[in-house]
């Protein structure tokens, strides 16, 4: 008798917890029926693919810096690039390698204009958290596109972090790894 109540129990806790998470998921689809978000996520991929090129054209100009200075650079691109972009390669290649090396060109105005380029994204994002968080009162105009430039920035200068993180991720990891195998090839000999 005790092993039956034992089996309801958890039999009751199983229902429990698959109506809680059922009921959960519908709430979840009503909600996004309700507030209309396939039309902001459509908006959100659209804005993305649209801020794409200004994006890449601002992280080649903070990168030209550094890119000329260093052939291992340059290779690195040219293969990443190669791999990514086979057909275009060599034009997008060519057109890095002037940017790089008329790093004058870039003036203020084309920076300004690729800025303004991606800012459609950031205000989506920002119309799709508003409306997630449901915020009535909207800041002015200026202060939302200097908001959008800062942020910007901020996730072009993310980007750069991450990827020197992970080149340098890789190059600890080869160091430690080669120095592991300088050590276990002489043993690796004496194995039969």
């Amino acid at each position: 008798m005790r092993e039956n109540l034992g089996w309801i129990k958890m039999f009751s806790v199983i229902k429990d917890k698959i109506t809680t998470g059922f009921s959960v998921f519908w709430e979840s689809v009503k909600s996004y029926i309700k507030n209309d978000n396939s039309s902001a996520a459509a908006s959100l991929a659209y804005y993305s693919l649209f801020a794409l090129i200004p994006l890449l054209l601002l992280l080649f100009f903070a990168l030209s810096f550094f890119i000329t200075s260093s052939k291992a650079i340059m290779q690195r691109i040219t293969i990443l690039i190669s791999q990514f972009i086979p057909y275009y390669s060599d034009t997008i290649l060519n057109e890095v390698y002037t940017l790089a090396r008329h790093k004058g060109i870039w003036g203020v105005v084309s920076i300004g204009v690729l800025l303004w380029a991606s800012m459609p994204l950031m205000g989506t994002l920002r119309t799709a958290f508003y409306n997630i968080f449901k915020v009535e009162e909207r800041p002015p105009f200026l202060k939302t596109k200097l908001l959008d430039i800062v942020v910007i920035l901020l996730t072009l200068s993310f980007l750069v972090a991450v990827s020197f993180q992970m080149w340098c991720l890789k190059n600890f990891l080869f160091l430690v790894t080669a120095r592991f195998f300088i050590i276990l090839h002489p043993i690796a000999l004496l194995l039969p």
